[in-house]
């Protein structure tokens, strides 16, 4: 007679990925991020929706899993000008997911660009139709504002500003009163 043990499965999640970026082009998004160091982490799940961000790793939808060391993918096939909303999930050889890290934008084709500006994770150019910005977006620093014929832009580090026929006009981060035109 043998001593029997009752082993208790693993249901405790990696930690989550660290400093996704979304870098926008045509059709396209490049998503970077970084591993957590735990010692179980097998790999990570990239969900994407364009009604909001999956709520969980199992009902999201448009995935891809990558093994562990993958540390970047990029999705093709996107449709320019379309929202699109990604999370990513580290798994552990279990399938149990740690939260998520979050990042949205949408893609865009630039239309003879005139000027381009490079802020704190974001982007935004000047070209035949407007303003255009893409990257990280958490304070709305990609949310162009209706514009009237648009001359210039500059993207700082959480804010972005462009000159039109009204004026000047600035959307994003607003701590220190930067988006308030005086």
């Amino acid at each position: 007679s043998g001593v029997q043990a009752n082993a208790t499965p693993d249901s405790i999640p990696p930690g989550t990925v660290t400093s996704l970026t979304a870098a926008f082009g045509d059709s396209q998004v490049m998503l970077v991020w970084i591993n957590p160091a735990d010692a179980d982490f097998s790999g990570t799940r990239l969900c994407w929706a364009t009604s909001g961000f999956p709520a969980d790793p199992t009902s999201c939808g448009s995935f891809v899993d990558k093994a562990t060391p993958a540390t970047s993918h990029t999705v093709t096939g996107l449709n320019n000008g379309t929202f699109y909303y990604f999370a990513v999930f580290a798994f552990d050889g279990l399938m149990n997911f740690a939260s998520s890290e979050q990042a949205y934008g949408k893609p865009t084709s630039l239309v003879a660009p005139a000027q381009v500006s490079a802020g704190g994770d974001h982007t935004c150019a000047l070209d035949a139709g407007g303003v255009v910005c893409w990257g990280r977006n958490l304070k709305g620093q990609t949310d162009v504002p209706a514009l009237t014929s648009p001359t210039q832009v500059s993207a700082g580090r959480e804010h972005t500003c462009a000159l039109d026929n009204a004026g000047v006009v600035c959307w994003g981060f607003n701590s220190s009163g930067q988006t308030d035109v005086p």
